[in-house]
C-alpha cells in the first residue's frame, strides 16, 4: 500500500473485489467492472475463491493491483476476512479512509462510479452501500433456516459495501470479522453475513446509509433485484444484478408481471454508453437458457402493419424448405410468397418423384427455385439442415436464412390438430410479408439474438407439454450435447428453449457449433428418436458461441394465443380453488397443490400395497381388469419387492428383512 495519491478526491480507498466462477474462467463483464472500480480506488485486490484459468489471471492481473487466490471455502464473507486477516492485515487498516467491498455478482458500472462517490460524500454515515435489504419482523425464517435475530433487519448487500475510517479503526468491525462463523452454503451467507454485519455496526452506535434510499421500502419483496428499472431511471445507480436476468421467473410474479429485468435492459441499451455485449456474453455462457428467455421476456408480437418487404431488401436472405411429402407442398408453399424478392429459396427433398412434383408445382405457381438437393430420408429435418445443407449455410455470406418444412404428428387422430401445428409455426416466421419483416427487423436491432421460431403449442395433446417438456428426449439431447463439448447450462428440471417444428430463422454464425456436429445415418436408423433430440440441442449449441434465440408470434396469432392462455389459466384456478381453498399469488398455489398431491400419492401407495397383498392371496376376488388397474398404477419399487418376495423362500425372505430392518433402525 505505497500508493496515497488521490483518484479523484482526498480520500486513499482500497477495493476487495471477490470473484468466483466455477470453471474459473473472467468474463469482459469483470474486467470492465475492474477498470470502472480503478477510477475510485486506490488499489484493487482480487480475491478469487476456487479455480482460475491461465488467461484468467492474465485478465485481473492487467486491471488490478494483486490477484489472491485461495479454496473455495466460506462463500464471499470468509473470502473478504481473508484478504483483511492476511493480506491488507489489521495494522495496516489504519491507513485505509475507505475500504470498498465488492464482488462480480454485478454488472458495472452502467455510468462512473465517481458519480456515487461524490454523492456519498455528502453522507455522515460510516459505511454504506449502494442498496438495502429492507426490514421484514415476519420473516422468521429463510430459506428453511432461522433468522439470527428472530426478523430480517435493513441491510446493505454484501455485493457492495463501503467502509470508512471511524469504521474500521471501531471494536465492532473487528468483532464481527473474528466471530464471523463458518459459511457452508448460500443461506449462511445471506443469514450470517449480510445482515448480521449490517445490525452489528449500527447497534454499536454506528451510523449506515445507502445510494437507494427509503422511498422505495414497499416496492416489492426484494429491490435489488426486481427493482432496479426505477434504479436505473431515478436513482442512477451504476450497477444491476446479475441474478436480475436468470433468476426464477416465480420470484417475481409474486408482486408483478416479471418485466423488470427486460426493461432494465432496455433502458441500459438507450440511456446508457455500457456495452451491452459484456451482459449477453456472460448470460450465454451461465445462464440457463429458460430461465433467460422468461426473464428476459424473449417472446415478440409481430405487428401486422410492417412495412413489408422495403426493410429487407437490403440482406442477402434464403430459404432452405425440407419436403417429405410432395401433398404438402401448397400447404408449405403459400408462405413463400411472403418473402421479399431477393430471397433465394432452395428445396430439399428425399425422392426424385418429389422432385419433379417439386419442379412442377413451382413451375405453375411462380416460385422461383435456386436448387433442388435430394438426401436420404433417414434423419429428417436434421439430416437436410445440419448435413445437406452445411456448406450453404457457411460458405454462401447470407445474412438471415429460414429452415421451414412439411409438419406430420404421429398417430394423430384430427386433421385440425396438425392444421393448427402447421398454422403456429408458419404463421409465426413468414405468415405475411410484415412478419418477415418484423423477423429481420428484430434480429437486425438485436445483434446477439440467433434464432426465431413460434411459440411451443399447448392445443389437443400438446397441452400436457404446454410451454415446452423435454418428453422422452433428455438423456439423448445430453449425449449430443456432450459430442459437441457444449458447457452451457442445460437441466432436466428447466424446460427446454427449442425450435418448435424445427421451423426457425437464424444468422449463420448462429450455426457453427451446431454444425460441428457430424449427423451419423447409421445411428439414426438404429435409434429413429435421435433425430428428434436434435431439435432440443438446437438452441444449446446456439448458445454456445454467445447467441440467444427468440419466440414471436403474429399479431394477428397473438389474440387467440391471450384468449387460449387466460381461459386455461381461469379454468385451472377454478378446480384449483374449488379443491384447495385461497391462494396468494401462482408460487403458493402451486405449493398448496404440490402438498395436496403429495400426501394423495403416500395415501395411494398404502392403499395399492394392500391391494396387492390381498390380491396375492384370493385373486380369484379380483376381476382381470381390477388387477391390471392395480399393477399400472403401482410404483415400480413396490411391484419389484412383491415379485422378489415371491421368488424367494419364506425363511431367507424373513431372514432379509430383520436384515434390512436393522440397517434402517441403526440409521
Amino acid at each position: 500500500m505505497e500508493n496515497y495519491d488521490s483518484v479523484y478526491s482526498d480520500k486513499y480507498r482500497v477495493a476487495i473485489y471477490l470473484f468466483f466462477d466455477k470453471s474459473g474462467i473472467v468474463d469482459d463483464y469483470v474486467t470492465t467492472y475492474l477498470k470502472g472500480l480503478g477510477e475510485v480506488a486506490n488499489e484493487i485486490i482480487v480475491v478469487c475463491n476456487g479455480k482460475l484459468t491461465v488467461s484468467g489471471k492474465e485478465k485481473l492481473e492487467a486491471v488490478c493491483t494483486k490477484v489472491h487466490q485461495r479454496y473455495n471455502k466460506g462463500f464471499d464473507g470468509w473470502a473478504y476476512k481473508d484478504v483483511i486477516d492476511n493480506v491488507i492485515g489489521w495494522e495496516k487498516i489504519a491507513n485505509i479512509d475507505e475500504l470498498v467491498i465488492t464482488n462480480n455478482t454485478l454488472f458495472g458500472p452502467l455510468v462512473p462510479f465517481s458519480e456515487m462517490f461524490s454523492d456519498m460524500d455528502n453522507s455522515r454515515a460510516d459505511f454504506w452501500g449502494i442498496q438495502k435489504r429492507y426490514e421484514d419482523k415476519s420473516l422468521k425464517t429463510f430459506l428453511g433456516k432461522p433468522t439470527v435475530h428472530g426478523y430480517m433487519p435493513d441491510f446493505t448487500p454484501s455485493n457492495f459495501w463501503v467502509i470508512r475510517k471511524r469504521a474500521l479503526q471501531s471494536k465492532a468491525f473487528k468483532e464481527f470479522w473474528d466471530k464471523l462463523p463458518p459459511l457452508n452454503s448460500y443461506e449462511d451467507s445471506c443469514l450470517y453475513c449480510e445482515p448480521v454485519f449490517s445490525k452489528s455496526l449500527v447497534d454499536s452506535g454506528l451510523v449506515m446509509d445507502t445510494y437507494v434510499g427509503d422511498e422505495r421500502r414497499f416496492s416489492c419483496t426484494s429491490p435489488t433485484e426486481s427493482d432496479t428499472l426505477y434504479q436505473l431511471c431515478e436513482e442512477h445507480v451504476p450497477v444491476i444484478r446479475r441474478k436480475t436476468f436468470f433468476n426464477p421467473f416465480n420470484m417475481y410474479l409474486k408482486t408483478d408481471i416479471g418485466d423488470n429485468a427486460e426493461k432494465s435492459i432496455e433502458y441500459i441499451k438507450k440511456n446508457t454508453d455500457f456495452n451491452i455485449d459484456v451482459i449477453y456474453d456472460n448470460l450465454c455462457r451461465t445462464a440457463n437458457l429458460s430461465d433467460m428467455h422468461d426473464r428476459m421476456q424473449l417472446n415478440y408480437i409481430i405487428p401486422e402493419n410492417g412495412n413489408g418487404e422495403n426493410d429487407v431488401t437490403k440482406h442477402k436472405l434464403a430459404v432452405i424448405c425440407y419436403m417429405e411429402n410432395a401433398a404438402k407442398l401448397p400447404r408449405v408453399c403459400k408462405n413463400l410468397k411472403n418473402l421479399p424478392d431477393n430471397t433465394d429459396i432452395y428445396f430439399v427433398t428425399v425422392s426424385r418423384q418429389n422432385n419433379e412434383a417439386i419442379e412442377k408445382f413451382c413451375g405453375e405457381t411462380g416460385i422461383a427455385v435456386k436448387d433442388i438437393t435430394l438426401t436420404d430420408k433417414v434423419g429428417g429435418w436434421a439430416n437436410a439442415l445440419f448435413r445437406t445443407s452445411r456448406k450453404l449455410i457457411l460458405e454462401s455470406n447470407y445474412d438471415y436464412i429460414c429452415f421451414i418444412r412439411d409438419l406430420h404428428i404421429e398417430k394423430n387422430k384430427w386433421v385440425r390438430t396438425e392444421e393448427a401445428l402447421e398454422d403456429r409455426c408458419y404463421n409465426a416466421v413468414m405468415g405475411s410479408p410484415a412478419q418477415v419483416s418484423g423477423i429481420i427487423k428484430l434480429l437486425d436491432e438485436n445483434s446477439r439474438m440467433g434464432a426465431v421460431s413460434a411459440l411451443p403449442p399447448y392445443h389437443a395433446g400438446y397441452f400436457e407439454d404446454a410451454g415446452g417438456s423435454w418428453d422422452k428426449y433428455f438423456n439423448l439431447t445430453r449425449r449430443i450435447y456432450g459430442q459437441l463439448g457444449l458447457s452451457v447450462n442445460m437441466a432436466e428440471n428447466k424446460p427446454p428453449v427449442y425450435p418448435v417444428g424445427s421451423i426457425f430463422w437464424f444468422r449463420p454464425s448462429a450455426m457453427t457449433k451446431l454444425l460441428s456436429l457430424k449427423i451419423d445415418i447409421e445411428k439414426i436408423k438404429k435409434e429413429p428418436f435421435l433425430s428428434e433430440a436434435y431439435k432440443y440441442i438446437t438452441y444449446y449449441a446456439m448458445q454456445q458461441v454467445g447467441y440467444y434465440p427468440a419466440y414471436a408470434v403474429s399479431e394477428n396469432d397473438a389474440r387467440y394465443e391471450i384468449t387460449a392462455l387466460t381461459y386455461m389459466v381461469r379454468s385451472y384456478n377454478s378446480v384449483t380453488k374449488n379443491a384447495i381453498g385461497h391462494c396468494n399469488n401462482i408460487d403458493h398455489r402451486m405449493a398448496q397443490l404440490a402438498r395436496v398431491l403429495d400426501t394423495d400419492r403416500v395415501k395411494k401407495e398404502i392403499v395399492i400395497e394392500k391391494r396387492i397383498e390381498q390380491a396375492a392371496q384370493r385373486a380369484e376376488n379380483y376381476s382381470s381388469d381390477e388387477i391390471n388397474y392395480v399393477i399400472d398404477a403401482a410404483p415400480f419399487g413396490l411391484l419389484l419387492k412383491k415379485m422378489i418376495k415371491r421368488i424367494v423362500p419364506k425363511k431367507l425372505w424373513a431372514k432379509l428383512r430383520h436384515i434390512f430392518g436393522k440397517d434402517k433402525a441403526a440409521k
